[in-house]
Protein backbone atom coordinates (compact mmCIF):
# COMPACT_ATOMS: atom_id res chain seq x y z
CA UNK A 1 0.00 0.00 0.00
CA UNK A 2 1.60 3.42 -0.76
CA UNK A 3 1.80 6.13 1.62
CA UNK A 4 -0.15 8.37 0.29
CA UNK A 5 -3.08 5.94 0.42
CA UNK A 6 -2.35 4.26 3.79
CA UNK A 7 -2.15 8.01 5.06
CA UNK A 8 -5.59 9.31 3.65
CA UNK A 9 -6.82 5.87 5.31
CA UNK A 10 -5.52 6.70 8.71
CA UNK A 11 -6.98 10.46 8.32
CA UNK A 12 -10.78 8.50 7.61
CA UNK A 13 -10.26 6.58 10.51
CA UNK A 14 -9.10 9.70 12.81
CA UNK A 15 -12.36 11.72 11.01
CA UNK A 16 -14.32 8.59 12.17
CA UNK A 17 -13.30 8.41 16.05
CA UNK A 18 -13.50 12.46 16.58
CA UNK A 19 -16.84 12.18 15.27
CA UNK A 20 -17.36 8.78 18.19
CA UNK A 21 -16.13 10.77 20.86
CA UNK A 22 -17.11 13.87 20.61
CA UNK A 23 -19.97 13.94 23.25
CA UNK A 24 -17.53 11.71 25.56
CA UNK A 25 -15.35 14.93 24.65
CA UNK A 26 -18.35 17.26 26.12
CA UNK A 27 -18.42 15.26 29.11
CA UNK A 28 -14.87 16.48 29.85
CA UNK A 29 -14.88 20.40 28.57
CA UNK A 30 -16.38 22.38 26.26
CA UNK A 31 -13.13 23.32 24.52
CA UNK A 32 -12.16 19.50 23.39
CA UNK A 33 -14.38 18.92 20.60
CA UNK A 34 -13.37 22.57 18.52
CA UNK A 35 -9.75 21.90 19.71
CA UNK A 36 -9.61 18.16 18.23
CA UNK A 37 -12.12 19.16 15.19
CA UNK A 38 -9.10 21.64 14.53
CA UNK A 39 -6.57 19.92 15.13
CA UNK A 40 -7.76 17.55 12.49
CA UNK A 41 -8.10 19.82 9.99
CA UNK A 42 -4.53 21.20 10.63
CA UNK A 43 -3.06 17.66 10.22
CA UNK A 44 -4.57 17.19 6.60
CA UNK A 45 -2.85 13.74 5.54
CA UNK A 46 0.38 14.12 7.40
CA UNK A 47 1.60 11.02 9.49
CA UNK A 48 3.17 12.60 12.00
CA UNK A 49 0.75 15.13 12.41
CA UNK A 50 -2.26 12.28 12.44
CA UNK A 51 0.04 10.27 14.86
CA UNK A 52 0.55 12.87 17.60
CA UNK A 53 -3.03 14.00 17.22
CA UNK A 54 -4.41 10.29 17.56
CA UNK A 55 -2.32 10.14 21.04
CA UNK A 56 -3.98 13.39 22.34
CA UNK A 57 -6.31 11.94 21.94
CA UNK A 58 -6.64 9.11 23.79
CA UNK A 59 -4.74 10.77 26.29
CA UNK A 60 -7.09 13.15 26.97
CA UNK A 61 -9.75 10.16 27.64
CA UNK A 62 -7.65 8.47 30.34
CA UNK A 63 -6.60 11.83 31.79
CA UNK A 64 -9.23 14.28 31.91
CA UNK A 65 -11.84 13.86 33.98
CA UNK A 66 -15.81 14.18 33.53
CA UNK A 67 -17.10 17.24 35.09
CA UNK A 68 -21.02 17.79 36.08
CA UNK A 69 -20.71 21.10 33.26
CA UNK A 70 -19.61 19.14 30.77
CA UNK A 71 -22.14 15.83 31.52
CA UNK A 72 -24.77 19.07 31.07
CA UNK A 73 -23.54 20.29 27.51
CA UNK A 74 -23.06 16.78 26.53
CA UNK A 75 -26.80 16.14 27.28
CA UNK A 76 -28.16 19.03 25.55
CA UNK A 77 -25.94 17.77 22.06
CA UNK A 78 -27.56 14.35 22.26
CA UNK A 79 -30.76 15.43 22.79
CA UNK A 80 -30.94 17.78 19.92
CA UNK A 81 -31.14 14.61 18.01
CA UNK A 82 -34.74 13.49 19.55
CA UNK A 83 -36.29 16.99 20.02
CA UNK A 84 -38.32 17.05 16.55
CA UNK A 85 -39.86 13.29 18.04
CA UNK A 86 -41.23 14.74 21.15
CA UNK A 87 -43.88 16.99 22.21
CA UNK A 88 -43.24 20.19 23.74
CA UNK A 89 -44.16 18.85 27.14
CA UNK A 90 -41.84 16.02 26.68
CA UNK A 91 -39.47 18.23 25.64
CA UNK A 92 -39.77 20.07 28.55
CA UNK A 93 -39.18 17.37 30.84
CA UNK A 94 -36.14 16.06 29.42
CA UNK A 95 -34.45 19.48 29.61
CA UNK A 96 -36.03 20.10 33.25
CA UNK A 97 -34.43 16.65 34.26
CA UNK A 98 -30.94 17.46 32.39
CA UNK A 99 -31.07 20.58 34.41
CA UNK A 100 -31.95 19.10 37.75
CA UNK A 101 -30.80 15.52 37.60
CA UNK A 102 -28.01 14.87 34.84
CA UNK A 103 -26.63 11.67 35.89
CA UNK A 104 -30.29 10.26 35.66
CA UNK A 105 -30.58 11.62 32.55
CA UNK A 106 -27.86 10.26 31.03
CA UNK A 107 -29.06 6.80 32.71
CA UNK A 108 -32.18 7.22 30.56
CA UNK A 109 -30.83 8.97 27.51
CA UNK A 110 -30.43 5.85 26.10
CA UNK A 111 -34.19 4.70 25.93
CA UNK A 112 -34.67 8.22 23.69
CA UNK A 113 -32.17 6.17 21.48
CA UNK A 114 -33.74 2.79 21.17
CA UNK A 115 -37.44 4.34 20.28
CA UNK A 116 -35.80 6.96 18.01
CA UNK A 117 -33.17 5.20 15.85
CA UNK A 118 -30.47 7.52 14.71
CA UNK A 119 -27.79 5.77 12.99
CA UNK A 120 -25.28 8.54 13.32
CA UNK A 121 -25.51 9.15 17.06
CA UNK A 122 -26.03 5.48 17.79
CA UNK A 123 -21.82 4.73 16.38
CA UNK A 124 -21.09 7.47 19.48
CA UNK A 125 -19.13 6.12 22.49
CA UNK A 126 -21.74 7.99 24.71
CA UNK A 127 -23.51 4.94 24.88
CA UNK A 128 -20.41 2.71 25.81
CA UNK A 129 -18.29 2.04 28.41
CA UNK A 130 -15.01 0.61 26.51
CA UNK A 131 -12.51 2.36 25.68
CA UNK A 132 -11.86 4.70 22.29
CA UNK A 133 -9.68 2.27 20.58
CA UNK A 134 -11.75 1.40 17.19
CA UNK A 135 -13.57 3.57 14.71
CA UNK A 136 -15.30 2.37 10.85
CA UNK A 137 -14.55 4.24 7.64
CA UNK A 138 -15.34 3.68 4.11
CA UNK A 139 -12.55 3.72 1.78
CA UNK A 140 -12.53 2.30 -1.76
CA UNK A 141 -16.08 1.03 -1.70
CA UNK A 142 -15.78 -1.30 1.07
CA UNK A 143 -16.04 -0.46 5.41
CA UNK A 144 -12.95 -0.90 7.02
CA UNK A 145 -11.90 -1.23 11.12
CA UNK A 146 -9.38 1.24 13.01
CA UNK A 147 -7.90 -0.46 15.78
CA UNK A 148 -5.61 1.09 18.58
CA UNK A 149 -2.96 -1.43 19.61
CA UNK A 150 -0.58 0.48 21.12
CA UNK A 151 0.07 4.06 22.59
CA UNK A 152 3.34 5.02 24.14
CA UNK A 153 4.91 7.66 26.03
CA UNK A 154 6.06 9.30 22.86
CA UNK A 155 3.77 12.09 21.34
CA UNK A 156 3.33 9.55 17.95
CA UNK A 157 4.00 6.53 19.21
CA UNK A 158 1.01 4.53 18.54
CA UNK A 159 0.34 1.82 16.60
CA UNK A 160 -2.58 -0.15 14.92
CA UNK A 161 -4.22 -2.51 12.10
CA UNK A 162 -6.96 -1.58 10.00
CA UNK A 163 -8.75 -4.28 8.37
CA UNK A 164 -11.66 -4.64 5.79
CA UNK A 165 -15.18 -5.33 6.69
CA UNK A 166 -14.94 -8.86 5.52
CA UNK A 167 -12.19 -10.11 6.81
CA UNK A 168 -14.09 -8.90 10.37
CA UNK A 169 -17.07 -10.69 9.75
CA UNK A 170 -15.66 -13.53 8.43
CA UNK A 171 -14.25 -14.62 12.42
CA UNK A 172 -18.12 -13.80 13.59
CA UNK A 173 -19.63 -15.99 16.02
CA UNK A 174 -23.11 -17.18 16.78
CA UNK A 175 -25.21 -18.08 19.40
CA UNK A 176 -27.80 -20.54 19.21
CA UNK A 177 -29.48 -19.38 16.00
CA UNK A 178 -28.31 -15.64 16.43
CA UNK A 179 -25.22 -13.90 16.72
CA UNK A 180 -22.98 -13.29 19.39
CA UNK A 181 -24.10 -9.95 20.50
CA UNK A 182 -21.36 -9.38 22.86
CA UNK A 183 -18.73 -9.90 19.50
CA UNK A 184 -21.00 -7.68 17.68
CA UNK A 185 -20.73 -4.72 20.61
CA UNK A 186 -16.64 -5.68 21.22
CA UNK A 187 -16.25 -5.29 17.36
CA UNK A 188 -18.17 -2.15 17.15
CA UNK A 189 -20.39 -3.58 14.96
CA UNK A 190 -23.63 -3.05 17.40
CA UNK A 191 -23.97 -1.56 20.65
CA UNK A 192 -25.37 -3.62 23.40
CA UNK A 193 -27.31 -1.59 26.04
CA UNK A 194 -27.66 -2.82 29.77
CA UNK A 195 -31.04 -4.23 29.50
CA UNK A 196 -30.07 -6.75 26.77
CA UNK A 197 -31.59 -4.87 24.03
CA UNK A 198 -28.97 -3.65 21.45
CA UNK A 199 -28.67 -1.49 18.02
CA UNK A 200 -26.33 -2.93 15.34
CA UNK A 201 -24.52 -0.41 13.28
CA UNK A 202 -24.69 0.74 9.93
CA UNK A 203 -21.20 -0.75 8.26
CA UNK A 204 -22.45 -4.17 10.00
CA UNK A 205 -25.27 -4.01 6.97
CA UNK A 206 -25.02 -1.55 4.67
CA UNK A 207 -22.92 -0.93 1.55
CA UNK A 208 -22.34 2.38 2.13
Amino acid sequence: MRDEERNAMLRKACEMLYHDVRLPLYERSHVWPEHFAQGLEQAADREIALRKWLVELLRVEVVEPIVLAGVRNALFHAFDAFKSHLSAAQRHDWLELILRDPAKARSRMHLLLLTYPDAMLASSYYWRADRWRISWFWHENAWWQFRVRDVGVNDAAVTWEMRPRAEVLAEMRQVGSGYDVEWMHAERLAVRFDNGEYIAYRWLAESH
